[in-house]
Parts: C-alpha cells; structure tokens; sequence
C-alpha cells in the first residue's frame, strides 16, 4: 500500500482558494461492510445548473454517497456505482420536482476507491482523469460525456477504468 497524497487547486474568478468544493477523500468509517476495510474513496463532484449550487448541497450529496459506498457489499465497481446512484437519484428528484429551470441542477462525477495498489474509477459526465505513474501518463475520460451527466436519466451511463 502506498500513501494518498492530494493537493487541491482552486482557482475562481482569479482567486486562489484553499479547498475545493467537491472533493472528498474519505477513509472507512467506523461502520463499514466486509471488505471495504482498506479502501479509501475519492469523489470529486461539480454541480451545474443556472444558479450556482450551494456548498452545502454538494456536501450533502457526498457524504451520502460516501455512506452508500461504504455500506455497499461486493465489488469495489458495484459500490462506485450504488454511490453515484445515490448522487443521481437526489438530483433526478429534484430536477423533477422543481418546474423552474432556475432549480435543476446536474453533475458531473469521477469516483475512485483506493485500495493497495489497485485503483478503480468511475465516471459521468464531461470529466477527465489522469493517471501518472513511472509507465507513463494515461488519459481517461467517459466514451459519451455529453449523454453520461447526472440528474438527467433514471440509470446514469458510466465509463470504469482501473490501474495499478
């Protein structure tokens, strides 16, 4: 096993700001499924729409799909994709509810669990992913970016990649 290391950069309107709504890396919980005890899980998820989302409602949205993840038996694919689920869910419903524009919102997702060496990663919507080890640099990005975004359809279509 080696040690996650991250550094966000957030920079809006030209302003360097010193965390980044969005990203969650998390470590299991205290309660957690059989299996998930070594994993640790990185969502980054950008909310859209045509009023900026709170904070808060992106927080929310991933601590859910934090718990979901860690609460999901199998395979660290079917986990990635209960949590995303539950992402999509949440904004499905609220974009159905809401009649006015102003109030749907959809999201793009990359999601990845750590364990060991071996990263597995999933992702919706326009989202990009590099992989840089001493092989070289991978690129990866969903084979239909445009059609794959949150919110908009019941079952969300996901690009998986894993490396290790």
């Amino acid at each position: 096993m080696f040690d996650l290391n991250y550094t966000p950069i957030s920079i809006i309107k030209s302003t360097l700001h010193p965390n980044l709504p969005g990203l969650l890396v998390t470590n299991p919980p205290k309660r957690y499924v059989r299996g998930r005890e070594e994993e640790q899980l990185i969502l980054f998820l950008t909310l859209s729409g045509q009023n900026t989302p709170k904070a808060e409602t992106t927080r929310v949205l991933l601590e859910k799909a934090s718990a979901v993840y860690y609460q999901t038996p199998g395979s660290a694919t079917a986990a990635l994709r209960a949590a995303i689920q539950v992402i999509n869910t949440s904004l499905v419903e609220r974009n159905s509810r809401g009649s006015s524009a102003a109030m749907k919102l959809y999201g793009q997702i990359t999601a990845a669990s750590l364990r060991g060496f071996r990263l597995v990663a999933a992702q919706a919507g326009m989202t990009h992913a590099l992989m840089i080890t001493d092989h070289g640099c991978e690129h990866y990005s969903p084979l239909n970016p445009e059609g794959t975004q949150l919110g908009i359809q019941e079952s969300p279509e996901l690009s998986f990649f894993q490396s290790e």
